[in-house]
């Protein structure tokens, strides 16, 4: 199928328009003397992050979008750096949106507008990817395409399709996006695990008295913000949980030993969540719900 417009059209690409498997024709209209090379500039990259730190983790819609990009990332890396066609028309992609999302993590989003070619350039992009995907990504480019149906965003307002692409209320800096939906209900996010004393795996000694922290973070790197902490039982359990209801929800929780009286050795990450930094644990960009099974081994601190 053939995404290129003549001037006098205003068809719109289909949201199921993943059935060809070769690369499309690029817009005769379309310029790239002015595209970014391989990479982004500093200040664009600062938008992205700013983008996935300050907006997505803030609904669960954006934190789908989040660990889905993380989930492929692997896949999606060589593709761009094999491809110089993908990765030109990935750059314009960004050149287009880049103003529009700026203004949207500045609390401007009103005043910027998504208009037809980008969703003719993201249709581009996104079709050459697909051709060259396997099955897993493929996937979920169609299904991410017929969710957001970027067509119908074209003539609203960057405030206006993340509202319609979140689907619920949110409140981000000075703007407030509101829905006709009823707001979401409190998500809980609960993290619990076992304190053993001795070498990492020997589970034979529960540690009761530990005291275990909670802290959640905006970006991979930080600012940490302690939501709680918590004493292991004597069976070495403990759980500490964060109920989000209105207010901010993280991208990453992190939990850790903080207790003088001993010395993290090692950890065992229960699922959904990695080792992090030396001996924490921490568990990137999950969704509200019960995570157990984490282990924390430790010596006592004057060993």
């Amino acid at each position: 199928m053939d995404t290129t417009l003549p001037a006098s059209t205003t068809t719109i690409p289909t949201p199921c328009s993943w059935s060809r498997h070769s690369p499309p024709a690029r817009p005769k209209s379309s310029s790239t003397s002015s595209l970014p090379p391989l990479g982004v500039r500093q200040g664009n990259a600062d938008t992205l992050y700013r983008l996935r730190d300050e907006l997505l983790v803030t609904t669960p819609r954006g934190r789908r979008l989040i660990d889905l990009f993380y989930r492929h990332g692997l896949e999606l890396s060589p593709l761009l750096l094999s491809d110089e066609a993908l990765r030109t028309e990935g750059a314009e992609v960004l050149l287009l949106a880049l103003p529009g999302l700026e203004a949207l993590v500045n609390g401007q989003g009103e005043t910027v507008v998504v208009t037809q070619e980008m969703v003719d350039a993201l249709d581009i992009f996104l079709s050459h990817l697909y051709s060259l995907a396997g099955p897993d990504l493929q996937a979920v480019i169609e299904e991410e395409w017929q969710r957001s149906n970027p067509p119908a965003l074209v003539g609203r307002t960057f405030a206006g399709a993340w509202e319609q692409v979140a689907g619920q209320w949110v409140t981000f800096l000075p703007v407030q996006y509101a829905s006709p939906r009823e707001p979401p209900p409190p998500e809980v996010f609960q993290f619990g695990g076992h304190v053993y004393l001795g070498d990492l795996g020997d589970d034979s000694t529960p540690l009761g008295e530990a005291v275990m922290v909670l802290y959640g973070v905006g970006g991979r790197h930080g600012p940490h913000t302690l939501l709680g902490t918590a004493q292991t039982g004597a069976d070495g359990a403990f759980v500490l949980d964060y109920t989000h209801i209105g207010g901010e929800v993280y991208g990453y929780y992190t939990l850790a030993v903080s207790d003088t009286r001993y010395t993290t050795v090692g950890v065992w990450p229960g699922p959904g969540a990695e080792e992090w930094e030396p001996h924490w644990i921490q568990y990137p960009i999950p969704v509200a719900g019960s995570y157990g099974e984490s282990a924390f081994f430790v010596h006592g601190a004057g060993r």
